[in-house]
C-alpha cells in the first residue's frame, strides 16, 4: 500500500516534532547544500536527521555533510544507510572525493552495483485482464484451490477458480464496501474476511465513509457481518489482517497505528495494541504458534509482540538489507517473507531469524528490480509456495486520482516462487 502521511517523530531530546518540522528543515538543508553554505547545510541537516532517521534523503545528505566535514566513517556509515533503502544515490558526487581511497567505501559502491542488478526466482502464474481492478490483497482457498482479490478501484472482490476463470465473488457488492486491502480464508469454518477503507482512488469515494472489516460466506458470497473501529477513532486505514489459530481476526490500521481484534459478539472492532513506538503499520502475522505477532512498520521495519505479555520489541537487523518500505509479511517455517514497495529497487526477500526471532541473521532475496513490478504489495502461502502480487499499479492514477485508461495499465501479475528453493544470494 502507498506510504500514508507521517505524523509524527521523536528527536533524540525526545520532543515531538512534526512532518512540518523535519520537511522545513529539510529543504533549508538541501538549498543550503545548493547554495555552497556549508557549515548551514551541515547544521540543517544534522537537526533533520535527528527528526527523522529513517528518512533516505537526510541520511544521504548527512553522508555528504560529514564527507565534507572530514569525518569518513560517519559519512559512510549514514551513506550505506540510505543506499540500502534506496540505490538510485549518487556515490560519484565530488563531493564524497575525499572517501574515494578507502576500502570501506569501494566496497559500498560494489554494493550498489548488487543492489541494482536484478534477481529474479519467482515465474508469472497469473495473470488478470481486469487492468483497472487495481488488486491489493490476496487469498487462497485451499478447498477448491481458488484464489480471491480485492479491488482497490471497484471496491469489490474477484475468485479466480482452479480452471482459471474470473467471476465476482461478491455479486451483489455490499454498498457500504470500500476499497479492499488485505483478504484471508477461514478455511475451517468457510469464511472470507475483507478489510476495507475509503481511498481517494477508488470508485465514489466519499470521506465521510468508515473503514470496515467484512465477514463473507464464501458458498454464496454475502456479507454475514461488518465491523466498525470505535467511534473515537477516525479516519482509519486497515492495511492487513491475520487469523490467530482461534479463528480470531486481527486487522492493522496504519494511519492510526492500532492493530485491532474483531469482536463478534458485539460485531465490533476493539482495539488490541498501540504504541507510540509505532510510525505506519502494515502487514501482520502469527508465528505458526501464535505466541508472536509480526508487524510491519513502513518507516521503521519489523516488530514482534509477545502475545502473552504484549511485550513489542524491534527485530534486529545488521545486515546489508534495509527493512523499510515493508507492505506485505508472511511467516514461513520460523521465518518471515517480506514484500518491499518502499524500496529502490522493489524486492521481496526472506528473512531467516534466530531461534527467538529477535534478529535477521541472514536472507534469501526472492525477486528485486524485476521488470514487471509496479508496486507489489500482499502475497500467500499454500504449502511452501508463496503466490504474490507484482503490479498492484497505485501509479495508475493521475493527479486528480481518476483510473487512468485501459491502454495505459497493464495487466496484473500474479508471481509464484517455491519458498525453500531459494539460494543465498
Amino acid at each position: 500500500m502507498k506510504l500514508l502521511p507521517l505524523i509524527l517523530f521523536l528527536s533524540a531530546s525526545h520532543l515531538c516534532l512534526s512532518q512540518n518540522d523535519f520537511t522545513a528543515l529539510y529543504a533549508k538543508a538541501k538549498t543550503h547544500y545548493q547554495n555552497k553554505e556549508y557549515a548551514e547545510f551541515t547544521d540543517a541537516i544534522q537537526k533533520a536527521v535527528l527528526v527523522h532517521p529513517y528518512h533516505q534523503g537526510a541520511l544521504y545528505y548527512s553522508g555528504v555533510a560529514a564527507a565534507l566535514n572530514s569525518k569518513p566513517e560517519a559519512a559512510i556509515s549514514f551513506l550505506k544507510k540510505a543506499i540500502l533503502i534506496d540505490s538510485r544515490y549518487d556515490l560519484k558526487n565530488p563531493d564524497l572525493n575525499s572517501l574515494n581511497d578507502r576500502r570501506d567505501f569501494v566496497d559500498l559502491l560494489s554494493l550498489q552495483e548488487t543492489m541494482n542488478t536484478p534477481v529474479i526466482n519467482s515465474q508469472a502464474f497469473l495473470q488478470i485482464k481486469d487492468r483497472q481492478l487495481h488488486v491489493e490483497g490476496i487469498a487462497f482457498n485451499p478447498r477448491d484451490r481458488s484464489f480471491y482479490f480485492g479491488s482497490i478501484h471497484k471496491r469489490k472482490i474477484v475468485k479466480v477458480a482452479a480452471a482459471g476463470y474470473t467471476i465476482n465473488f461478491n455479486e451483489t457488492p455490499d454498498k457500504e464496501m470500500l476499497s479492499v486491502f488485505g483478504l484471508k480464508v477461514d478455511n475451517r469454518n468457510r469464511f472470507l474476511w475483507a478489510c476495507t477503507s475509503p481511498i481517494e482512488e477508488m470508485e465514489g469515494y466519499d470521506s465521510t465513509f468508515r473503514s470496515k472489516v467484512f465477514k463473507f460466506s464464501i458458498p454464496y458470497g454475502d456479507a454475514i457481518d461488518s465491523y466498525e473501529p470505535p467511534t473515537d477513532v477516525r479516519n482509519s486505514v486497515f492495511g492487513d489482517l491475520t487469523i490467530s489459530r482461534k479463528n480470531e481476526i486481527y486487522v492493522s490500521d496504519g494511519k492510526n497505528n492500532i492493530v485491532f481484534k474483531v469482536n463478534e459478539s458485539t460485531k465490533k472492532l476493539e482495539k488490541y495494541f498501540e504504541s507510540p513506538e509505532f510510525a505506519n503499520i502494515q502487514g501482520i502475522c502469527f508465528s505458526d504458534d501464535n505466541t508472536q505477532m509480526f508487524i510491519a512498520d513502513y518507516i521503521k521495519g519489523i516488530y514482534k509482540l509477545n502475545i502473552r505479555t504484549k511485550q513489542l520489541s524491534k527485530i534486529a537487523c545488521t545486515l546489508d538489507l534495509s527493512l523499510k518500505g515493508i507492505d506485505g509479511l508472511l511467516y514461513y517455517k520460523g521465518n518471515l517473507i517480506a514484500i518491499q514497495n518502499g524500496v529502490f529497487p522493489l524486492r521481496s526477500v526472506k528473512l531467516i531469524l534466530n531461534k527467538d526471532a529477535s534478529t535477521v541473521v541472514s536472507f534469501r532475496t526472492i525477486d528485486r528490480a524485476r521488470t514487471d513490478f509496479n508496486e507489489p504489495t500482499l502475497g500467500v502461502i499454500d504449502g511452501r509456495t508463496l503466490y504474490y502480487i507484482a503490479n498492484s499499479q497505485w501509479g495508475g492514477y493521475d493527479a486528480t486520482h481518476h483510473i487512468k485508461p485501459f491502454d495505459d495499465l497493464e495487466d496484473i501479475v500474479i508471481l509464484k516462487v517455491n519458498l525453500d528453493d531459494l539460494k543465498e544470494r
